[in-house]
């Protein structure tokens, strides 16, 4: 059988959302899909879960049982032995609407996508809630990832998530796009990676992912670990000149919150913060390229995966 996707679901100690997540993803009927779920390690009762599912649609299901490496590794995984044309990535304390999924992808095979784009439903304090204000940058024709992704970013329409969208599997693997293994934030500098490379990019107006909002996530949890990660994003994108000057500008505008509060914190004395927080942003831009050229910074960054 053609499979014409491959849902890749990384699960770790999830065993209190996993069967809602499980239950929508199996209802998806008129897709030839394989669903690929990765233990990640888990300690409570995920596995015994998956094996589960695993036993009821032994034909569908690709089971992956390994040792806790985070959800970069886990996905990773999934990326190497998936055999679908397009590959989905469905966190497992979240959950789809089968029947607009279905819809979604049926869309962008349609228009033959490199990436299907949606946007997400939010789950918070046990109310789904449509997220109205936040804007997206949707033009009217197919669009090369590039583009798309430095409008997104110049109109303050910028989305990171993988999860709402829908990847064309040969896109990844012939440019080797993975998800780097260590990273908090990985999704981060997955997206612009992948956008880069794309040609065929739409985002399609049907909602499908639910969201659910936890207390403690890395996204909501602010320190200095977190701030270096994002510092990492930062510095990796510029040493390899992933967008032109202008565009890596104005993805510089989503993160310099966090630059400047981290560097202030390891290496600027309060005197000259005082000062960096008066500089215009160009400024700022200029000031934190200096920094990320330092030895003492670059070390501090380049630490993290050593």
């Amino acid at each position: 059988m053609d499979i014409e996707l491959s849902i890749i679901v990384p699960v770790y100690n999830v065993e209190q959302y996993l069967e809602e997540c499980l239950v929508s993803i199996y209802a998806v009927k008129n897709i030839k899909k394989e669903i690929i779920l990765i233990n990640d390690g888990s300690t409570d009762s995920s596995l015994e879960i998956l094996r589960r599912y695993k036993e009821k649609y032994p034909d569908i299901t690709v089971l992956i049982d390994k040792e806790n490496r985070g959800l970069s590794s886990a996905r990773n995984a999934g990326i190497k032995v998936a055999k679908g044309d397009y590959i989905s990535f469905i966190d497992s304390y979240d959950w789809i609407d089968s029947k607009k999924y279905e819809e979604f992808f049926k869309e962008g095979q349609k228009y033959s996508l490199d990436i299907m784009i949606s946007k997400p439903i939010l789950y918070q304090n046990n109310k789904v809630i449509h997220n109205t204000s936040r804007k997206y940058y949707n033009p009217i024709e197919i669009s090369l990832g590039k583009e798309f992704f430095i409008k997104s970013v110049e109109k303050n329409c910028y989305s990171m998530e993988v999860w709402d969208d829908i990847y064309k599997r040969e896109l990844l693997i012939k440019n080797k796009i993975y998800f780097k293994e260590g990273l908090l934030h990985e999704d981060e500098l997955f997206t612009p990676l992948v956008f880069k490379v794309a040609k065929r990019v739409k985002l399609l107006e049907i909602d499908f992912y639910y969201y659910r909002k936890r207390k403690g996530s890395i996204t909501k949890t602010i320190n200095i670990e977190n701030k270096r990660h994002v510092m990492y994003i930062f510095y990796f994108l510029m040493k390899e000149q992933i967008f032109e000057e202008k565009s890596f500008q104005n993805y510089c505008l989503i993160f310099y919150r966090d630059c400047c509060l981290w560097t202030k914190e390891l290496y600027l004395k309060d005197c000259f913060y005082l000062i960096f927080i008066r500089l215009g942003f160009l400024n700022k831009i200029r000031l934190l390229r200096t920094l990320l050229k330092s030895k003492k910074v670059k070390w501090s960054i380049e630490s993290i995966f050593n």
